[in-house]
């Protein structure tokens, strides 16, 4: 399920599932293990935004033209979207830790 977000007049959707977490991982040549949202670079932090609108495109059926310079120009149009967009990336990813949880713990009962 993907997030929309307000970002100046318009709306956009965002995913942080799997993939957009898989783009970024790979772009950085770290694993999930080694990611860490505190101590993000500045690029990083774009590309983040970057894959998770990507992604939020993808599964919302929408094009996506973006470039890394676009995100920043968003930024500049909203400086409270990195904020924003960490927001939508924690919550949909402790949701699935949250199901990944549970759902190992029924398979042990």
């Amino acid at each position: 399920m993907y997030k929309e977000i307000e970002i100046g007049d318009s709306v956009y959707p965002v995913k942080f599932g799997i993939n957009a977490v898989r783009l970024f991982c790979d772009k950085f040549g770290i694993t999930l293990a080694e990611l860490n949202t505190e101590n993000l670079t500045l690029t990083q932090a774009l590309y983040l935004c970057y894959c998770g609108l990507k992604d939020g495109h993808r599964k919302s059926k929408k094009e996506f033209k973006f470039t890394i310079d676009d995100v920043a120009d968003l930024m500049d149009e909203d400086d409270k979207l990195v904020d924003k967009m960490m927001e939508v990336f924690i919550d949909q990813m402790t949701n699935k830790n949250k199901k990944k949880v549970l759902t190992k713990a029924k398979a042990k009962v």
